[in-house]
């Protein structure tokens, strides 16, 4: 009886450690933040899962030059800051939508929406 317990619990074990997580690419390996967010010219802009088309797509502003996703570092208005989106991802004006109140960002060929979380 004591093994058929014990291989019982190993099969379990086992398993558990096979199951794949559901991966989410915007929330991949966030540990402390509350949102998703690039920091750009003092402001902070939040991901809100909404994309927009291409042709909304104004002149580029930017790209991130500071990543953190574990909330470890600070970082001050000299850098464009995002705990998503790697070093490198460029950040665009939205046509007609002053920056101080959206902007965006590509990623993977997608622009994504950023609102200002200081309106």
């Amino acid at each position: 009886m004591k093994k058929n317990l014990l291989l019982i619990i190993c099969i379990c074990i086992l398993l558990m450690g096979c199951a794949k997580e559901k991966e989410n690419p915007i929330q991949e390996n966030f540990v402390d933040w509350v949102h998703a967010l690039v920091t750009w010219k003092g402001y902070s802009y939040v991901y809100k899962d909404e994309t927009v088309p291409a042709s909304t797509i104004g002149e580029k502003i930017g790209e991130v030059d500071a990543y953190d996703n574990q909330g470890s570092r600070g970082y001050n208005d000299e850098h464009v800051f995002s705990n998503r989106y790697p070093v490198g991802s460029e950040l665009f004006q939205l046509k007609d939508v002053p920056e101080s109140k959206s902007i965006t960002v590509l990623h993977d060929g997608v622009y994504y929406k950023l609102d200002n979380s200081q309106p």
